[in-house]
């Protein structure tokens, strides 16, 4: 895999102290990998930090208290105006898709913002798990888009087979970019700042949603910096790759 230097992940009007903060960012990720494909480092002292940044998300949600309040650190939502087909020129179909916010670790308005991809089942909020614990340490604002087709975020009642030709990766991939960029405005604006300012985006998924977060960090590499993919088949095409990631792949 070739090394990249940050002038080429980073854009460059990223401050240093903001450079600095997404250095550590990126290794503390790395250090998730504990166990990747064969191309990737391997060392017993990321193992251990590893180790230790898992004990420390176990400890943010005690596991003799599973309620709203503690597994999810917001379970409030709101909506997004989304199109049914991306692909089509003269599509004018559109649905409500619920995503999520939290910006009580926010180091607003610089703060990186991580992008919590959800797979194939009903969002319900953004949980207090690691990626939680990764956002406090480095003032990050934490995202997450609701998959189409499931829970409120159909656009369809009726899911006869031929309402479900909507349903597949390419289109929630755009649902996820069309999100970023209505996100990035949102932010921009909540901090009077000019419409052509970008935060820092980093995408995190697992199984189906590791597999879109690689996908959307290789399909739009000028939406998002970098990426966490874990128990995805991706790893071993990630491997070999020129772009930032943390690959990770636990049993």
């Amino acid at each position: 895999m070739k090394l990249l230097s940050l002038h080429d992940i980073l854009p460059t009007s990223v401050s240093k102290q903001c450079m600095r903060r997404i250095i550590m960012l990126l290794l503390v990720m790395l250090m998730c990998a504990v166990d990747a494909s064969p191309h990737t480092l391997r060392h017993s002292y990321f193992q251990n930090r590893a180790a230790a940044l898992r004990q420390e998300a176990l400890a943010a949600v005690p596991p003799s208290s599973y309620n709203p309040e503690s597994v999810f650190l917001t379970t409030s939502h709101r909506w997004l105006t989304q199109t049914l087909d991306h692909f089509s020129p003269r599509e004018s179909v559109r649905f409500s898709q619920r995503f999520f916010e939290f910006l009580d670790y926010f180091e607003a308005p610089n703060g990186p913002i991580f992008l919590i991809i959800w797979g194939e089942s009903t969002c319900y909020g953004i949980l207090n798990d690691y990626i939680a614990v990764l956002a406090k340490r480095f003032g990050a604002a934490l995202v997450s888009l609701e998959h189409r087709y499931y829970g409120p975020s159909s656009p369809f009642q009726d899911l006869k087979t031929e309402n479900l030709k909507y349903l597949n990766s390419k289109q929630a991939l755009s649902d996820l970019a069309t999100f970023r960029n209505h996100y990035q405005a949102l932010i921009n604006k909540r901090y009077k700042r000019s419409s052509n300012v970008d935060n820092l985006w980093f995408t995190f998924g697992g199984s189906y949603a590791g597999a879109l977060s690689a996908w959307f960090w290789l399909k739009f590499p000028h939406l998002a910096q970098g990426g966490q993919v874990r128990w995805s088949r991706m790893c071993q095409c990630l491997a070999r790759t020129e772009r930032p990631c943390c690959i990770s792949h636990e049993n």
